[in-house]
């Protein structure tokens, strides 16, 4: 492991591999441990491999290859700018017997100190560091969803339980003068039992068995679909848990629902079963009310799991179509840093800023590409961002939450990002360490320091009397579910080339009228031809981006679709199946009121009704629960508040239209009984 020594600078050129790196690039080498290995311009000597299986469990979505000691450089005090860049996680492990209440305490403390050191840094004043246990930090992000999909799947496992008991009390209904036979021939009843609770177990099994195959091929396809980033997703297989929860339900299931049969099956009255000619109108009365009563529990558990599947596909749509403040399509981002080390530090200014010119201007002579233009802190989405504080004339000087995160950016930066201008202009070019200090910020602060007076032309103080020129659009720099923060712009060549320290860094943005592999690489190119960093260049999409930062809301909202979907069909055939044995069961009585002189139309009419009466019981239900539901969704729906009730009509509306549907042919089939035949059987 690493040593105290190796935490100073000029001993920290030593490396730890991952177990992965050491097998994939060096054939698990045991001789590996001393080796000298070149990392860009470094040289570092390997001093240990980790052991298999283990992870950095923070940080980057991509596994970590290799660890090196964190040793403070004198840039990472921000130059002395003022500003704010935090970029580092802080993991420790609590002594036996401390609590995390302890930890925080303690990490006060030593915040009050660090304040007290830096009276001038205000940002801790306000936002204190939070200890937090590793577990949360993991799994925090997704465990909210992850419970709700549980919840999901529970849903679709309550309404197959509700509609196979419904199946099976129907088919042991339907069996009752079979099994009236078999006792009067002399079977035990406490055999009939046995064996229908055999049956229905047998019935079970054989659908696990099948549901297992199915899920080998189906966790497969899950697994390709999961958000990037997910704990432990490689982890996600078919193992013992798994199987013996599966085979687990499936002995619940066929035993508990096929008792009720069996006990129904093993009271029934043989003689008058038999002397009935097979009818079981009287006798399944009983039934029939538990019959109903079960399709509309059904129907409401549908109803709520509905209601929440429209919840969650509403709340992407909405994500997807969330206003960011710019336009992300066909826009790119190349990150450039250029050392300018061995340019004498008066004349780094001038070359750094012919530097940048010649940059754009190669980059938008590619064919292909609309415009370019550059900025220092942080692509639009790709979250790096550094926070300030400015004095502001009838507000003060801005501290906490409300620090201005600043960005450097070239005068054409809001045409090629695509951000609207509120009022004011652009910068115009000319804006040197030397000219007037100018800016421009997003409505965002303007709301938040100006009230309702315009800023443009107002005076702030920001390492000097500094101009508002324009006020531009808020960007949800972040992504779309994050709160907008109060930025201002600030000229290139004012700022971020001004206060040079030896290199140039920042982000070629890039807008392509017709993006393609080869417009693509000729950009990779152009910006690989002129940086010296020895890092390798990417282009990285900004739609890209955006589909990663919302992976998690288009994986839940596409499984509960799967979810909802699953339980209407369940439902469908729930209702068929009741519709379809009620209509068989009623033959007779359906027979003598034809030949009474009921019509055809009033048959049908009469049997939709008997299935819409308790479709509007289990929907209003339904959608009492799916209301009480809802209330648990509020954090993690977006943009759905006051749409809840068109929500509910359309989930209402779509049952009530699937279920009459799949009712319709059996009260087809019931108004077209012929009478003649039902009373000679």
């Amino acid at each position: 492991a690493f040593t105290a020594d190796n935490e100073r600078t000029g001993a920290d050129q030593v490396v730890i591999l991952s177990h992965d790196l050491w097998i994939r690039r060096f054939n698990a080498d045991p001789d590996i441990v001393g080796r000298p290995l070149t990392f860009g311009k470094d040289t570092r000597v390997v001093v240990g491999v980790m052991p298999d299986g283990f992870t950095y469990p923070i940080g980057p979505e991509v596994a970590t290859s290799a660890y090196i000691p964190h040793v403070p450089r004198a840039n990472d005090r921000d130059h002395g700018f003022g500003g704010r860049s935090y970029y580092l996680d802080v993991v420790g492990r609590l002594r036996a017997g401390a609590t995390l209440a302890q930890a925080q305490e303690q990490v006060a403390r030593a915040t009050d100190a660090v304040i007290a050191a830096h009276p001038t840094q205000t940002f801790w004043k306000d936002s204190r560091p939070l200890v937090t246990t590793l577990h949360e930090r993991v799994v925090g992000p997704s465990q909210r969803w992850l419970v709700l999909l549980l919840g999901a799947v529970g849903f679709v496992l309550l309404i197959a339980y509700v509609n196979v008991a419904n199946l099976l009390l129907a088919r042991a209904t339907a069996r009752s003068r079979e099994l009236a036979v078999r006792t009067a021939l002399g079977a035990a009843r406490s055999r009939v039992a046995r064996m229908l609770v055999l049956e229905s177990l047998m019935l079970s099994l054989g659908a696990a068995l099948l549901g297992i195959l199915l899920s080998i091929g189906g966790i497969a396809m899950a697994k390709a679909s999961l958000p990037a980033g997910l704990a432990r997703a490689a982890t996600i297989a078919l193992d013992l848990r798994v199987l013996g929860f599966a085979i687990g339900v499936a002995v619940v299931t066929g035993v508990v629902f096929g008792v009720v049969p069996a006990w129904y099956g093993s009271r029934a009255d043989v003689i008058s079963i038999l002397k009935d000619g097979g009818s079981s109108v009287g006798a399944g009365r009983g039934r029939a009310r538990w019959q109903r009563l079960l399709l509309v529990a059904e129907l409401a558990f549908v109803v709520t799991l509905l209601t929440a599947t429209s919840l969650f596909v509403m709340s992407f749509i909405n994500v997807v179509r969330a206003d960011l403040g710019f336009s992300r399509g066909n826009l790119y981002g190349v990150s450039v840093s250029r050392s300018l080390s061995a340019i004498a530090e008066p004349d780094r200014t001038d070359v750094a800023a012919a530097f940048t010119t010649e940059l754009l201007e190669r980059v938008t002579a590619i064919p292909g590409v609309a415009g370019a233009a550059f900025v220092n802190g942080g692509l639009p989405l790709f979250g790096a961002q550094a926070s300030y504080s400015i004095e502001i004339p009838g507000y003060g000087q801005t501290t906490g939450a409300d620090m201005i995160v600043m960005r450097s950016v070239t005068r054409n930066y809001f045409d090629v990002a695509g951000v609207p201008f509120v009022s004011g202009r652009t910068f115009d070019g000319g804006e040197r360490t030397d000219t007037p200090h100018v800016m421009i910020i997003n409505d965002e602060a303007a709301r938040r320091f100006f009230g309702g007076r315009n800023p443009v032309g107002e005076v702030v103080r920001f390492r000097g009397p500094t101009t508002i020129v324009g006020v531009v659009k808020s960007v949800r720099m972040s992504g779309p579910e994050t709160s907008l923060r109060p930025e201002m712009y600030v000229p290139l060549l004012q700022e971020a080339i001004g206060r040079l320290d030896g290199s140039i860094t920042g982000d070629v943005v890039v807008r392509v009228a017709s993006p393609s592999p080869a417009t693509l690489t000729a950009i990779q190119t152009a910006v690989a031809g002129q940086v010296n960093s020895g890092r390798p260049t990417t282009v990285r999409s900004v739609d890209d981006r955006f589909r990663e930062l919302t992976a998690d809301r288009r994986f839940n909202a596409g499984l509960m679709a799967l979810f909802g979907a699953l339980a209407l069909v369940i439902a469908a055939l729930g209702v068929y199946g009741l519709t379809s044995f009620l209509v068989a069961q009623q033959s007779r009585p359906i027979g003598l009121r034809i030949a009474l002189g009921a019509t055809t139309q009033r048959i049908f009419t009469s049997v939709l009704t008997d299935t819409g009466r308790l479709l509007a019981i289990g929907v209003l239900l339904g959608l009492f629960g799916a209301w009480a539901m809802s209330r648990l969704f509020a954090s993690v729906v977006f943009g759905v508040e006051g749409r809840e009730g068109w929500l509910y009509a359309t989930v209402a509306l779509t049952l009530g239209i699937v279920c009459l549907l799949a009712a319709w042919l059996p009260a087809r089939r019931a108004s077209r009984v012929d009478p003649l035949i039902v009373l000679r059987e």
